[in-house]
């Protein structure tokens, strides 16, 4: 998922609603799965706002364990643009 913030999620290229990580870490824990969450941090327009996003989102969907990452930008092909 990468982050909790739509603002984030867009920069980096996922288009994945908010609703749809909540339906689906719901699921995991009504079928038994024990579910991991990946987080990056230091995408381009990243704030404070946005990272309380994601830690919001995270006590949502309360993922047996977090995985966090900070960004590492290279300019080049595919280069984030915000």
């Amino acid at each position: 998922m990468e982050s909790g913030s739509v603002k984030i999620r867009k920069a980096l290229g996922k288009p994945v609603k908010t609703e749809q990580i909540s339906r689906a870490f719901a699921l995991t824990i009504r079928y038994g799965i024990l579910s991991r969450a990946y987080f990056i941090y230091g995408a381009p327009g990243e704030t404070w706002e946005t990272i309380q996003e994601t830690i919001d989102l995270m006590n949502e969907i309360k993922p047996l364990s977090a995985i966090f990452y900070i960004l590492d930008v290279f300019p080049g092909p595919g280069f984030i643009q915000t």
